[in-house]
């Protein structure tokens, strides 16, 4: 790879990262702390309170759901878009290929 090629690769890398590190991290540190306070690791969930073993599992649930839509969203707007928010941040030089194709893959590894 050229060192223009590695600087388009770093630029959609760092972008495309952008929804994980300000988005998903957050959530994830909240819900384990929220997790870790109702649960316990040391007892099994049949021996735990029925009600706050509900309370998780209803929880978790809207938690992946919401996940779920969000990357979907990310995947539709981040393919649509790619090139445009390429052209924007970085021009020309950003928005020719490969630029939008790796943001376009970035944008459904995301969702993985």
């Amino acid at each position: 790879l050229s060192f223009a090629d590695q600087g388009v690769y770093d630029v959609v890398n760092n972008l495309g990262s952008m929804v994980a590190r300000f988005l998903f991290r957050p959530l994830e540190e909240n819900f384990y702390v929220f997790f870790t306070k109702l649960l316990r690791r040391d007892l099994p969930l049949e021996k735990q309170e029925k009600s706050t073993v509900d309370l998780v599992a209803r929880t978790l649930h809207s938690l992946l759901t919401f996940s779920v839509l969000v990357g979907l969203t990310a995947v539709v707007f981040g393919y649509s878009y790619s090139h445009l928010a390429l052209d924007i941040y970085g021009g020309k030089t950003l928005s020719s290929e490969p630029g939008p194709t790796l943001l376009r893959s970035y944008a459904v590894y995301v969702l993985a």
